[in-house]
């Protein structure tokens, strides 16, 4: 990416993906985590190896284009139905923010209103570590979290978004919808192989790593 005359990578910025976890040959992956509760609901981390499913891999590597010298960690939300809830994703978030980042990816969200102030919580230490945490969130769900909280940056993505930058096109959506809580639209696709709101994410997260060196 080329700001302010320059070519930046990312160097030195450290780069969370809360999804499924990042296979072992993704270059720069410095971590990986699995997150679940216990029977207590208390946080349970362990270190893992591979991507569960595939999607946090090809997310990873897509951040990798645009910003390739972040150091990546895994975060591994989901279990081997592909299922998770509010709860672990919250939990997720929690290990991320331990683990020292500047940048959390988050690509799934809930819409249950009585996790809002866990994920206002959650928000809270981001801002007082200058973390930034980047949420995906649906065009279909009026709130959705963390993607709605004032400071979290939201991504949407639509199909009639052809450019590689993210950006709001006020023919397509009404700023005043999403003013407040500071979407950006991206287009998902990258040589057929992306689509949607998680890969959108992604993208803003390279961008937003660069700046961040």
């Amino acid at each position: 990416m080329i700001f302010a005359g320059k070519i930046v990578t990312g160097k030195g910025v450290r780069v969370a993906i809360v999804d499924t976890g990042i296979d072992s040959s993704v270059p720069n992956l410095v971590d990986n985590w699995d997150v679940f509760l216990s029977s207590a609901g208390k946080i349970v981390s362990k270190r893992r190896q591979h991507d569960l499913l595939g999607r946090g891999t090809q997310l990873a590597r897509l951040v990798l284009e645009e910003a390739s010298d972040v150091a990546l960690i895994g975060i591994n939300i989901f279990n081997e139905h592909a299922k998770t809830n509010s709860d672990i994703l919250a939990a997720g978030i929690q290990v991320a923010l331990e683990q020292y980042v500047d940048v959390i990816c988050v690509c799934v969200s809930t819409n249950n209103p009585e996790k809002l102030k866990r994920f206002q919580n959650l928000y809270k230490q981001a801002e007082y570590r200058d973390l930034i945490i980047i949420s995906a969130h649906s065009i279909s769900e009026e709130r959705a979290y963390p993607s709605t909280i004032s400071g979290v940056v939201g991504v949407l993505s639509h199909s009639e978004i052809t450019s590689r930058f993210f950006y709001c096109d006020p023919e397509l959506f009404k700023a005043e919808e999403y003013a407040e809580s500071g979407f950006f639209l991206a287009n998902g696709w990258l040589d057929g192989r992306f689509r949607g709101a998680e890969f959108a994410t992604a993208r803003v997260a390279a961008k937003i790593a660069c700046l961040k060196e």
